[in-house]
């Protein structure tokens, strides 16, 4: 069986080639024909797609070398077929690379041995009655908008044997043609099979004899949400006809159709829920009445999904909103999804229209004592210089002084010249007081000179800080970047709604992700809780533009985020995978990107919620006039009365000392 198997593949193939080849003998035209019947012929075919080389089998005048007695037997198809096949497919290439699909029948190989023998096309053919194509995964990598199907058929049973085996994502073409070439047929009811909804622009070229009137090839589509009869003829098929009249628009209106959507009703700036659910607002609510207006549908929300889960990849199966989506319990969701790969392999997304992350909340650190403030005008790198200076200078100018002998001045021949009086010399410059008198030696002159500058610079800059630092709290030192949230002593938690961040953090590669996901807590739902906690030392993460609505819908204060935001990425609606409409909602989605929408709804919406919370844009801590109390003040008074403390060690070792030298010159 299988040797009989294996003789009728190899003869199906050279039948066809046969076909294709005599046909190039008759014209001087180029035909390029791929026959796919194995995954090896995909692959040989995206590698000629994809660089733009013909890997196929080029026919050409000459190349005959075999005797037209081989050509299958049969009626040859009328030149009504022919030209219809041949405008469809010229129409077709206009648009992408044609993927033909046909039975396998005589008729049906005739009708493309007639075509190829008068246009020179690049066409792809696939054999729906070989044996195995509705297991061939390959097929899916053809639905892309690059590839314009055409199927031709003569026997619909064939035809629907595979439409009825064939998995229904993997062939899912987004413009398929059907044409019949066989008169005596009406094919239209196939237009209605399930397998075909997922088509965006789907067309049956359906044969038609008019008693006394002229043949033609009528143009059918199937509108889905038209009421009762759904199939509607848009015209005849002529050599003038456009990619447009070919594949009519099957979703110019949705006849008021009533879609369930999954939502969930606290969603800022997304969706926002009103006093009742059908008063619900916001950036998506708006994009979906306007879309709703232009198409005519209507919609009913829902508070939120079914389990109470975001949408999360829970043992194997979908859970939350994306979960009904993809089961298709809900037709859409408008809520904010995150277009990650596991995600768009589940289900379809529009066009993005914003870019949203994840944020850190966490606790303002306390401020360094006000005390500390007659520190703070200088770093302690600062503080090391000036000291090394103040220390080191006098040994220099001693040194220039003791050899200033030439021409003392005043100061020398009144007082000894000491080491001690270099030091409060240089100190005196430093506080701006009155220094020695100067030197008749250059050196010296310089040297003080110099000094006498750079302790301006330090004494201007340090007054002017130590102003600002006493009058204004300094800021405390708050973290940045999730790097260092990793390695703080600070636990992240996160409300447990059945979202994808805990699994994505635990799977990523990057070890301060990793660490983060390792020492994520999931808390209960509690949006109040989970503050309490922050202002506990924890780290609460969420969706980074709900969460500003939430920290100021509950006025949480002594808070702030952690200005690096964690995955940031598109967000767009949800589809069923292979949603045929969804293409309509990405038009009008995309022009509300391009025409600011999105940026005016989320401002107005958030300058709205600042009203209603008697809030203004940048609001803070208001600084007022105060007089400057003890704790301003206090390291002042700290540095005295460590001055006075080492006065009394001082001048209790002096008197001690001068005790001892009384008793010892008593005894002599």
């Amino acid at each position: 069986m299988a040797f009989e198997g294996m003789v009728t593949y190899i003869s199906r193939v050279i039948t066809l080639l046969v076909v294709v080849m005599a046909a190039a003998a008759t014209t001087a035209a180029a035909a390029e024909v791929f026959v796919l019947t194995r995954h090896d012929d995909f692959q040989r075919c995206n590698t000629w797609c994809g660089s733009g080389r013909s890997l196929t089998t080029r026919l050409r005048k000459g190349d005959i070398r075999m005797a037209m007695e081989d050509f299958p037997k049969g009626v040859f198809p009328s030149r009504l077929v022919l030209q219809a096949v041949e405008d469809a497919i010229s129409v077709m290439m206009r648009d992408g690379l044609v993927v033909v699909l046909h039975d396998g029948q005589s008729n049906t190989e005739n009708v493309l041995q007639g075509v190829l023998a008068s246009l020179g096309v690049q066409l792809i053919l696939v054999d729906l009655g070989y044996p195995g194509v509705t297991e061939a995964v390959w097929l899916g990598d053809f639905n892309s908008a690059f590839y314009v199907h055409l199927l031709i058929f003569d026997d619909p049973a064939t035809v629907e044997d595979f439409l009825e085996w064939v998995p229904e994502h993997t062939w899912a073409p987004r413009q398929l043609l059907l044409l019949n070439i066989n008169w005596s047929l009406n094919a239209t009811t196939i237009l209605s099979h399930p397998r075909l909804r997922h088509s965006s622009f789907l067309t049956l070229l359906q044969p038609h004899l008019k008693i006394g009137g002229e043949p033609a090839y009528r143009i059918l589509t199937y509108e889905t949400f038209k009421p009762g009869n759904k199939i509607v003829h848009r015209g005849n098929l002529s050599p003038s006809s456009s990619f447009s009249s070919l594949f009519p628009d099957r979703f110019s209106t949705f006849h008021g159709h009533h879609f369930q959507i999954s939502s969930w009703i606290d969603d800022f700036p997304y969706i926002i829920k009103g006093e009742t659910l059908n008063d619900t607002y916001g950036i998506g609510v708006n994009m979906l009445n306007d879309i709703a207006n232009i198409y005519n549908f209507t919609y009913q929300l829902s508070e939120q999904s079914e389990d109470g889960m975001w949408g999360d990849l829970s043992n194997g199966s979908w859970r939350g909103m994306i979960g009904e989506v993809k089961r298709g319990d809900r037709d859409f969701c408008i809520n904010v999804m995150s277009i990650t790969r596991d995600q768009f392999r589940a289900v379809d997304f529009s066009v993005p229209y914003n870019v949203d992350g994840f944020s850190f909340l966490l606790r303002n650190p306390l401020p360094p004592p006000r005390w500390w403030s007659i520190v703070f005008p200088l770093s302690w790198e600062a503080w090391i210089a000036v000291l090394v200076c103040v220390l080191t200078l006098p040994w220099p100018l001693f040194l220039l002084v003791k050899l200033d002998v030439a021409s003392p001045s005043q100061v020398h021949r009144e007082s000894k010249v000491s080491l001690n009086r270099m030091y409060l010399e240089v100190m005196k410059i430093v506080l701006h007081q009155n220094s020695m008198q100067p030197s008749s030696v250059t050196s010296v002159r310089i040297f003080l000179g110099v000094w006498f500058l750079a302790a301006m610079v330090l004494f201007i800059s340090y007054t002017g800080n130590l102003v600002a630092y006493i009058t204004v709290p300094a800021k405390p030192q708050m973290l940045t970047m999730v790097d260092q949230l990793a390695e703080a002593d600070v636990i992240p938690i996160m409300l447990d709604y059945g979202t994808f961040i805990p699994a994505l953090l635990n799977a990523s590669k990057d070890p301060t992700l990793k660490k983060l996901g390792e020492k994520l807590l999931l808390v209960d739902d509690n949006s109040d809780m989970a503050f309490d906690m922050v202002h506990k030392g924890y780290a609460f993460l969420e969706g980074a533009e709900y969460f500003r609505y939430i920290v100021i819908t509950h006025r949480v204060t002594n808070v702030y985020f952690l200005q690096e935001m964690l995955f940031p990425t598109y967000i767009g609606w949800i589809f069923p995978k292979n949603t045929a409409w969804k293409h309509k909602f990405d038009l009008y989605i995309q022009r509300f990107v391009e025409t600011g929408f999105i940026s005016f709804w989320k401002k107005w919406l958030a300058d709205n919620l600042r009203k209603e919370m008697n809030l203004t844009e940048g609001a803070g801590v208001k600084q007022e006039r105060r007089p400057l109390n003890l704790d301003d003040l206090k390291g002042v008074f700290l540095v005295y009365l460590a001055g006075l403390v080492a006065v009394l060690v001082a001048g209790t070792s002096e008197i001690l000392h001068h005790h001892q030298d009384l008793i010892i010159s008593g005894r002599k």
